[in-house]
């Protein structure tokens, strides 16, 4: 809850699966996927994906959120050449997601 954007670093994705590693979730059942944490990093991670997202309070957090279209497109994204990565969290999303969705399809109807 401390960091208020992504670091400026060159490897911005690979930052954003830690965190999903860390403190998000991959699920089938709704098709999300969501990552818990304060309202201004979570906004910065909205707008460096720039794609439709909710944010919304979870008692003491936030938790921002994406449909399934959207998740699917940021889960290729971020594990396609992955090399460092949660097994358990990879594999979920493997399973619900494997598609080769590109961020065309995921604008296609703004």
């Amino acid at each position: 809850l401390i960091l208020k954007k992504i670091p400026d670093i060159p490897y911005k994705d690979d930052f954003i699966r830690g965190v999903i590693d860390g403190d998000g979730s991959i699920t089938k059942a709704n098709g999300v996927l969501a990552i818990a944490g304060a309202h201004d990093f979570l906004q910065n991670i909205a707008e460096y994906f720039n794609i439709p997202y909710r944010l919304k309070p979870d008692k003491t957090i936030w938790c921002l959120s994406y449909n399934t279209k959207e998740s699917r497109y940021i889960t290729t994204r971020l594990y396609k050449n992955a090399s460092t990565y949660l097994n358990r969290k990879y594999e979920l999303a493997k399973r619900y997601f494997n598609s080769p969705i590109t961020l065309e399809d995921v604008k296609e109807k703004e």
